[in-house]
């Protein structure tokens, strides 16, 4: 995985915390605190346990397939 794909991962993510925090304030919070742990562990993504950066591409791709986009 790339660091372009996760920073676009990370910025979807944000665009989507915007939209829910217009539809409830919660769930706005989880959408952000989200959108913030894929940033940063992306910034340290080869530093990370092998499992982490299984998660996160997984965050990635399900962000992927979601939005139709592909790499």
């Amino acid at each position: 995985m790339e660091a372009t794909a996760i920073a676009d991962t990370a910025g979807i993510l944000q665009q989507l915390a915007a939209a829910d925090h217009g539809l409830d304030a919660r769930r706005g919070e989880v959408s952000a605190a989200l959108a913030a742990l894929v940033a940063s562990v992306g910034q340290r993504y080869h530093l990370v346990p092998v499992d982490v950066a299984e998660r996160l591409a997984h965050v990635v791709r399900a962000v992927d397939a979601a939005t139709g986009y592909r790499r």
